[in-house]
């Protein structure tokens, strides 16, 4: 860790996943700045509901100069959560080599972890399974208590209905399913992503992002960690392995992360039992162990 981590905690930018607001991380937030930490954390283009539509790319392009201005005065932490691992993982490729600080640390809190080009269907190999077209609409959307089964279901009523905003209220109002059939969807996405509704899944999940972008984590100056949640019914664990699996076999073949000095040839991985929202059901576990990543414990 250099000299300018070595006087005060460094400054964390939190991506957030699909569907969420910073709501929705306040209470880690909040532990985080307790700590010492200076936290960031943006609402995406693809959950502003904004006019044109946003998607997989916008949010790329967002979150690269967001990064950069932080990278301007500090060296910065990076904390992804679910979908934010797909844009953190794109926009933050070689930023080192164009700004005066480090990017130090890339985490995955049960993050998608991309190879060039994937998105969230290609990871999957489907439509994720907690979204399913409308027999009788064709039209995506939740299955019934989507959010509550997939996402908070380790989770207290009240941590969900306490949190600014209310958590689940806030998820399903930047959800919002349009009536926009599921392969028209698609087709559009793949066609011209910056014509998508914003509140159609199809506009996030289905098109490639950038494909000629180094990866973030390929950064052999940048120390890669993976926050695993072992109860995650929406990002189930044996995808969280075998995304990770796939990053060090990349490594390995393709010799695309040459380790400096000081970093690790591999993922630090950590365990929580918890599900897909720690920041909510499991706050303090989920705050040390972001500090101990950092702190290097």
């Amino acid at each position: 860790m250099n000299g300018s981590l070595s006087n005060k905690k460094p400054v964390i930018l939190l991506v957030t996943g699909a569907w969420h607001a910073p709501e929705h991380y306040a209470p880690l937030i909040a532990l985080l700045r307790s700590y010492g930490y200076t936290v960031h954390c943006p609402l995406l283009p693809s959950n502003s509901q904004s006019q044109p539509p946003a998607n997989l790319d916008d949010d790329i392009l967002f979150i690269r100069p967001y990064a950069l201005s932080l990278l301007s005065a500090t060296d910065l932490v990076v904390l992804t959560h679910s979908y934010g691992g797909m844009v953190a993982s794109y926009a933050l490729a070689n930023l080192t080599q164009i700004s005066p600080n480090r990017l130090t640390h890339l985490i995955y809190m049960t993050a998608f972890l991309p190879l060039p080009g994937e998105s969230l269907c290609s990871i999957f190999g489907m439509v994720p399974p907690f979204l399913r077209p409308n027999p009788s609409t064709n039209n995506i959307g939740f299955i019934p208590n989507g959010p509550r089964i997939h996402f908070y279901q380790d989770c207290h009523p009240s941590q969900i209905d306490r949190a600014p905003g209310n958590a689940e209220k806030v998820y399903e109002a930047l959800f919002a399913a349009s009536d926009l059939p599921l392969a028209e969807a698609i087709s559009q996405a793949q066609a011209d992503a910056k014509r998508q509704l914003a509140a159609d899944p199809a506009a996030i999940i289905a098109n490639p992002a950038l494909a000629d972008l180094q990866m973030a984590y390929d950064d052999p100056n940048v120390e890669v960690a993976y926050i695993h949640c072992t109860q995650d019914a929406g990002l189930l664990p044996q995808l969280q392995e075998m995304m990770i699996g796939r990053v060090h076999d990349r490594w390995a073949q393709k010799a695309s992360r040459k380790v400096a000095k000081g970093a690790s040839a591999v993922i630090r991985e950590e365990r929580i039992e918890a599900g897909h929202s720690p920041f909510l059901s499991r706050v303090d576990e989920t705050a040390r162990v972001v500090d101990c990543i950092i702190m290097g414990d």
